[in-house]
């Protein structure tokens, strides 16, 4: 294939890509969201803090249990079978030793929250994570040949499966335990139809070489990421040993909506685009002009979408969860400044995986890990709020030298990234200055809540039409693809 079109092949599949993905993670994270919203009107504050507290335990498992060696399957130029196998008998290990050793620990968890319902809800929670781990190198296969329909869909019905049980399960007086049976449910439904779309099987144990291929690109990105999932889970033991768990309850909840959305954004994007820049890696050419275009799409979302929820915070509060939880506004707004750096962090950082450069990669997860724990443990002094603003004001200093070691690996300087969030940042600007002007009105709640909704997702329409894709390049695009593959 002619490199001058391979960018304009893979453009096409990756707006395919954003459409799916972005279909089952409204699914995933939507319904799911929806179900937990309705669970914090039925329960208190401290019911969230208790599942926030022990979070930390299960994103270092599920780190533990990748270890790294699935974004090798994505980003190696050609996979065997021998890879597949290696992936298969890894992950399925370190799965099963990982759930033994939490069930072995949950008294101890417990103990420590001193409350023994952890236990229980430990025990179930990594019973999900082993199972969860049974369909890994089917996914990865799918992700890597870009079939992101099939993938789409069985997260689709899983998630409804789930939300289904999770709120007969609400409604029947189960509390907390909703969330938990509709995880499981939702796990086992996906796990199930993955097998059975993706004929995949392992045919043999792993070669040590393929373990050892898969590892030496998995590690740095392995540890380095447990470091960072500790450093962001960091936040939440601190408040629940120093503090309480209902303050822990009000920070997890405020953030609950601008994290599903910004992970939402993320699971999409970076879905479709690590693949894509994977295949282009050794193009710098194609690499700069799909990253750059990447990044102004991801920005223009992000930017807005954060400004449009911290700018009208009160009224989600009130309208999705009830006036007993406002002290999450605050929380709310933060997490949305925080949802902003992400995606700039998280852009760069996916473009060293892609390069192969985990070395890069390690190193600046690891700083940004060790900025974040430092932030935290000066803000603890000033309380909740300054644990959050020293997270904060640490996620953005690191993007500084990130942005500048991409720009010496790369055709993406410094300047060429900052021109393409100046549009994004004014869209934010209008998005802002409008729900504003809303909010000067004297509309009761639900009528101002909702004519904010109608205004920025306008803003948002009329940016998209005039700074987004242009219909008639898609087209053409569209028909030199379909030639490249005739």
């Amino acid at each position: 294939m002619p490199e001058s079109h391979k960018s304009v092949t893979l453009h096409k599949h990756a707006k395919s890509g954003w459409l799916w993905c972005g279909i089952d993670q409204f699914a995933e994270r939507g319904l799911a969201m929806i179900v937990s919203l309705i669970l914090a009107r039925i329960l208190g504050p401290s019911a969230f803090g208790l599942i926030a507290s022990v979070s930390i335990f299960f994103g270092v498992a599920s780190q533990l249990i990748d270890g790294g060696i699935g974004q090798r399957v994505l980003q190696k130029e050609e996979v065997t079978d021998d890879d597949c196998c290696a992936l298969f008998w890894c992950t399925g290990l370190v799965a099963l030793l990982c759930s033994s050793l939490l069930i072995l620990l949950s008294g101890m968890i417990a103990r420590f929250y001193g409350n023994p319902q952890i236990q229980l809800i430990v025990i179930a929670m990594a019973v999900n994570i082993f199972l969860a781990s049974a369909s890994r190198v089917q996914d990865h296969l799918l992700i890597r040949n870009l079939q992101f329909r099939v993938v789409s869909i069985s997260k689709i019905i899983s998630v409804i499966a789930g939300c289904i049980t999770g709120l007969v399960m609400a409604f029947s007086g189960c509390g907390i335990w909703s969330l938990v049976g509709q995880l499981l449910v939702a796990t086992l439904v996906r796990v199930g139809y993955i097998l059975v779309v993706m004929p995949w099987r392992p045919s043999k144990w792993p070669s040590w070489v393929a373990v050892k291929g898969l590892y030496e690109y998995g590690l740095p990105v392995f540890f380095s990421s447990t470091v960072k999932i500790l450093a962001d889970s960091l936040i939440n033991v601190l408040v629940a040993k120093r503090s309480s768990l209902e303050a822990l309850g009000f920070l997890d909840r405020g953030r609950v909506v601008p994290q599903n959305i910004g992970n939402s954004l993320a699971g999409i994007f970076s879905r479709v685009n690590f693949p894509v820049l994977a295949k282009l890696q050794f193009d710098e050419m194609a690499l700069r002009e799909t990253y750059i275009k990447f990044l102004r799409i991801s920005s223009a979302i992000y930017f807005m979408l954060m400004t449009g929820l911290a700018v009208c915070a009160q009224d989600v509060i009130l309208v999705l969860l009830g006036a007993k939880w406002l002290s999450s506004v605050w929380f709310l707004r933060a997490s949305c400044v925080v949802f902003s750096i992400f995606m700039i962090f998280t852009a760069n950082t996916e473009l060293l995986r892609s390069k192969g450069r985990t070395g890069l990669f390690f190193k600046y997860n690891m700083i940004s890990a060790g900025f974040q724990i430092v932030g935290i443990l000066i803000g603890m002094f000033w309380g909740v709020k300054g644990m959050v603003i020293g997270d904060i004001a640490a996620r953005g200093l690191i993007c500084i030298p990130l942005v500048m070691v991409v720009s010496k690996i790369s055709l993406i300087t410094v300047l060429c990234q900052l021109r393409a969030l100046i549009r994004p940042l004014a869209g934010s600007a209008v998005v802002a200055a409008g729900l504003m002007a809303v909010r000067l009105t004297a509309l009761p709640l639900w009528p101002r809540f909702i004519l904010c909704c109608m205004t920025g997702a306008g803003i948002i329409f009329l940016y998209w039409r005039t700074n987004g894709f242009n219909p008639a390049d898609l087209l053409v695009a569209n028909q030199r693809a379909d030639k490249l593959y005739k």
